[in-house]
């Protein structure tokens, strides 16, 4: 793991993270913002599909057995720090007992952060996901 200016470091599945949701930015530009890569909470890996909405990203996973995230691509590439983020704060809340993910509401389910976010935002999140798993246990 990589030490990173925030105290966060930088496991394999975030730096995979990071180059799967780019990929698609770099690929095809402006045409990509808005749109969402669903992404493995496990390992960092994607499907390489780009989905117009949350919902058609939450569809193709709802039965699938690995827990998924999905980023909403806007327009700036996603480093390693924000990545890592990302994944501990959706990894964290899906642990805490969490479900984001819903196929039947109208947008696909809540979303925790966005994109974009200044990482002390972020990390009071999982502080307080963190609590919010204490509690229930």
């Amino acid at each position: 793991m990589m030490r990173c200016p925030h105290g966060l470091g930088h496991t394999d599945a975030a730096k995979r993270c990071a180059e799967n949701v780019n990929m698609h930015y770099q690929a095809i530009g402006w045409d990509a913002v808005g749109k969402f890569v669903a992404i493995s909470l496990q390992d960092g890996s994607s499907d390489h599909t780009l989905y117009d909405t949350h919902r058609d990203a939450v569809r193709h996973h709802e039965n699938k057995p690995a827990r998924y995230c999905f980023v909403k691509l806007i327009p700036m590439a996603m480093d390693e720090c924000e990545a890592q983020a990302f994944m501990d704060v959706n990894r964290k809340a899906y642990d805490a007992g969490f479900r984001l993910t819903d196929p039947d509401h109208k947008r696909g389910g809540r979303t925790l952060i966005m994109r974009g976010r200044p990482v002390e935002t972020v990390s009071d999140q999982l502080k307080r996901l963190l609590l919010a798993s204490k509690r229930r246990n």
